[in-house]
């Protein structure tokens, strides 16, 4: 591995526990104090949108509860799957090319992935899950 690619592993790995530390004290703020984030859409309209209750979700896979986690929001886990397709080919092109950019490796699962979701909106608002 040369200079160059192993200091962006490094700057990568250290984004990435970046991340997650701020994630796990907004979590932290969230979970201690009760203040957390209102789902605009929601607010609006009264409908849920495709990311309605991952809040709740997230807290419950904080807390291992992962079945109660999945009854907040049933695409949850193909939430988490699709972030996480994206930041690997995210981080993949930043250590090869110093840019995140996602190409995906598979313009498919996006589309299916993008009407899963899109169906996922008004079937979760007419079934009242």
């Amino acid at each position: 591995m040369d200079k160059t690619t192993k200091s962006r592993v490094i700057r990568l790995v250290a984004f990435t526990v970046l991340a997650l530390v701020g994630i796990f004290l907004i979590y932290l703020i969230y979970h201690f104090s009760g203040v957390g984030f209102k789902c605009p859409v929601f607010e609006i309209t009264g409908f849920k949108c495709a990311g309605c209750g991952n809040t709740h979700a997230l807290e419950c896979l904080l807390k291992l509860d992962i079945l109660s986690s999945f009854s907040y929001n049933y695409i949850y886990p193909l939430e988490i799957f699709y972030i996480f397709w994206v930041y690997m080919n995210s981080s993949i092109s930043y250590i090869k090319n110093g840019k995140f950019n996602y190409k995906p490796p598979c313009q498919v699962l996006d589309i299916i992935i993008l009407i899963i979701v899109v169906l996922w909106i008004p079937l979760r608002n007419i079934l009242g899950v």
